[in-house]
This record gives C-alpha cells, sequence and structure tokens, in this order.
C-alpha cells in the first residue's frame, strides 16, 4: 500500500505500534514462545538470493526484553511521525507556547519526540527551557508537568500511564486526521474552480 497522506504515515506508523504491543503482549503471555526467535528464518526478496537470518540462541528474558524495546522503539516512531505531520499540515511550531489545546499538544508531541529520537530503546527528557512548563489538552483531560524532567528517563508515570500516552497518541491521529480531510476538501474545491 502506498503511503501519501500524513494521516496515512501516522496511521501507518501506528499500526506498527499497535502490532509491537501484540507481539510483548504474546511473548509474555506465553502465546508466542520465545524459542520461535531462536530458528532461522529465511526471507524471499523477490529475485535475488534469499536472506536468511539465525539469531543467536536467546533466553526468554532476553527475548521479552527485545520486545519491550520493539515497543518503545515504534512508540518513538510513531511521536517522530506524528510531529512530522503536525509540523507538515500546520507550519512550523511556534516561537511561544500559549495556554491552548493546539500549543500543548504540538509541545507535548515535540519533546516527547525528542526524548526517543536520541534513544530509542531508552528514551530520555531532553526539555528545552521554554518547554518547561505544565502543558494541559482539555479535550482528553489531559496533563503533563515537563518543568522538572529534564535528563530523567521517559516512564509513563509522567504522562499518567500507559493509557493516557495511547490516547495522547489517539487524538493527535484525530487532529491530523481532521486537518488532512479538510486539505482534501480545499484541494478539490480549488480543482474544480480551476476548472
Amino acid at each position: 500500500m502506498k503511503v501519501t497522506t500524513p494521516y496515512e504515515r501516522v496511521t501507518e506508523v501506528n499500526n506498527c505500534r499497535i502490532l509491537s504491543l501484540y507481539i510483548q503482549a504474546g511473548i509474555g503471555l506465553g502465546q508466542i514462545p520465545y524459542n520461535l526467535f531462536n530458528q532461522k528464518l529465511t526471507l524471499g526478496v523477490g529475485d535475488k538470493k534469499d536472506l536468511v537470518i539465525q539469531a543467536s540462541s536467546q533466553t526468554e528474558a532476553t527475548i521479552k526484553w527485545v520486545a519491550d524495546n520493539l515497543r518503545l522503539v515504534t512508540t518513538g516512531t510513531c511521536f517522530v511521525a506524528i510531529d512530522e505531520a503536525l509540523d507538515e499540515m500546520l507550519g512550523e511550531k511556534p516561537e511561544t507556547y500559549m495556554d491552548n489545546d493546539s500549543d500543548s499538544l504540538r509541545a507535548v508531541i515535540y519533546m516527547t519526540r525528542c526524548a526517543f529520537a536520541h534513544n530509542p530503546a531508552s528514551p530520555v527528557w531532553q526539555i528545552k527551557t521554554k518547554y518547561r512548563k505544565v502543558f494541559k489538552i482539555k479535550p482528553i483531560n489531559f496533563e503533563i508537568d515537563l518543568r522538572q524532567l529534564n535528563g530523567k528517563a521517559l516512564d509513563y508515570s509522567h504522562f499518567g500511564g500507559f493509557m493516557y500516552m495511547h490516547e495522547l497518541i489517539l487524538h493527535s491521529m484525530a487532529i491530523i486526521k481532521k486537518y488532512n480531510e479538510e486539505a482534501i476538501t480545499k484541494q478539490g474545491a480549488t480543482i474544480s474552480t480551476n476548472n
């Protein structure tokens, strides 16, 4: 499937994040046996020679740790994609962040993206001075205090728990979808008035 719009790109990345959650849960619940990852894997790559991957012998604990890292990496990639989509649809980030839902969303997404971008498997907050404040996003009853987080390892508790981070992603996607649909409608109106 060709992914072209900001919403499609974010959706595709979020689908990868959701898949990583399924993989992590499946391994943790024993529904995906960890020894599956110790078997040889052959990937067909078209007309070229097959790619064969043979992982070294991995313990159950190592596989669970790698699954957790996969979740972190896909979550970080999701925040990078959301940040890029918001920039593409709304323009440059504000010089000064006002106390409103839109600016708060952009600030929180950007700071989270930065934490993951520099170390995806072990994100650390890198809060620039102008972001060291409390941000609120009222439609999802979300609040995060970034004043004391600079240099600390990112933790779901900073968002109020995993569910609030998930809600933040879904809310961002809804905003991007709305702007995406408005842009498509506007583009269609421009095309029809030019004919």
